[in-house]
């Protein structure tokens, strides 16, 4: 999706929820934790309420499950690939655990953060393109008001697509302002670029109809993917917008 030359990070989450809310998922959840454990090779296990959280030692990524939903967050992820593999391994545990159905699903929901650098663009330059995407008549306006735009915030899209709703906002930022106001952790500090273009991308897909987890775990895999090529081809709209 990106070449060569441009970089990424991202926080991924997957958040599967429930349509009967099932107190199994408790009734089994020191099992879980252990086997989850065992099969992740992760050894931190942290209980807030209703919900079981396991962490790698770096605290990146995490597994969670409760009475209501369960998924796994990564964070500080170079690409697309990783999120899917977790996602295999994820459902791999739920499948050979054999104690949850997984077919009484409410909802599917995938989330991406993303701070993209393109290479050889400056946040002023980001900025430009924000401007004259979201304003046509920018120079226009600026005569009338007699002024000059430095910025635009952000540009937020709400879309049905074959692959489910997604909500869409993007804007131009700075590296300190994405990891205070959007990812809020220390790992995203030591990416090496100090600009780039946010992207926030949420896909859900509501009343579902699966008959095992395969199928639910192809679907998520799926969404990952309709995430991947959404954004995929917003970049490449917008960078043609600069030439």
């Amino acid at each position: 999706m990106a070449k060569k030359q441009d970089h990424l990070i991202a926080r991924h989450i997957l958040e599967v929820r429930l349509k009967n809310r099932s107190l199994s998922f408790m009734d089994y959840k020191g099992e879980m934790g252990d086997f989850i454990i065992k099969k992740m090779g992760w050894n931190k296990l942290k209980l807030t309420g209703s919900r079981v959280d396991i962490t790698n030692d770096s605290l990146d990524k995490v597994v969670f499950f409760s009475w209501e939903n369960f998924g796994l967050q990564i964070e500080a992820s170079e690409n697309f690939d990783d999120f899917k593999t977790y996602i295999n391994k994820l459902f791999e545990i739920v499948e050979e655990f054999k104690r949850y159905q997984t077919t009484d699903i409410a909802r599917i929901g995938i989330k991406t953060s993303v701070f993209y650098h393109k290479n050889g663009m400056s946040l002023d330059g980001i900025k430009e393109v924000y401007k004259n995407m979201m304003l046509k008549n920018a120079s226009e306006i600026e005569s009338k008001m007699e002024g000059k735009i430095i910025d635009t915030g952000v540009f937020a899209i709400d879309m049905e697509s074959d692959a489910g709703h997604v909500n869409f906002t993007t804007g131009p930022m700075s590296k300190e302002e994405i990891v205070s106001k959007i990812f809020g952790n220390d790992y995203y500090s030591n990416f090496k670029y100090d600009n780039g273009i946010y992207f926030d991308i949420d896909l859900s897909q509501k009343e579902l109809k699966l008959d095992s987890s395969q199928k639910l775990k192809e679907l998520a895999i799926e969404s990952v993917d309709s995430i991947e090529k959404k954004l995929g081809g917003f970049l490449e709209y917008f960078f043609n917008l600069q030439k």
